[in-house]
């Protein structure tokens, strides 16, 4: 995930994170927020001119990627899961939350680590990206 995030925040995607961090301006949960969802909608999301998403770019662009870690790319390209989702359990970076969209259980891990998801209270709610590793989402 880090090969990523670092791809997506280079200086040849400056003008575009500044876009996108514009585009998130406003909506509360401080600067850092505001950058990490900038980070995933250029990552996952088409941009307001229909280019493509930096994950298919990345992708497309680095045939240096090892096989498996391709693999685990292409899985968060296809089966990323957005939503609304209700905190049933907490433990440390565990997370166990159900989506009001799709009504589905998840298993899921901070990456960031506990301290990150320290706000996080069992029957709260989080709106968030989640991407498969495995049976694990994150």
């Amino acid at each position: 995930k880090e090969a990523l995030v670092d791809y997506a925040s280079s200086p040849g995607f400056a003008r575009r994170l500044s876009q996108a961090m514009s585009d998130f301006s406003g909506l509360g949960g401080g600067e850092q927020n505001q950058w990490a969802d900038a980070v995933e909608s250029l990552l996952y999301d088409p941009d307001q001119d229909g280019r493509e998403p930096l994950l298919d770019r990345y992708l497309r662009t680095n045939k240096n990627i090892a096989p498996d870690e391709r693999l685990v790319y292409e899985g968060w390209r296809e089966r990323h899961v957005i939503g609304v989702f209700r905190v049933d359990a907490r433990k440390g970076a565990r997370l166990s939350l159900h989506n009001l969209i799709d009504e589905m259980d998840y298993l899921s891990y901070a990456t960031a680590g506990a301290e990150a998801i320290s706000f996080v209270q069992r029957g709260g709610y989080v709106m968030t990206r989640l991407v498969p590793i495995g049976d694990i989402w994150t």
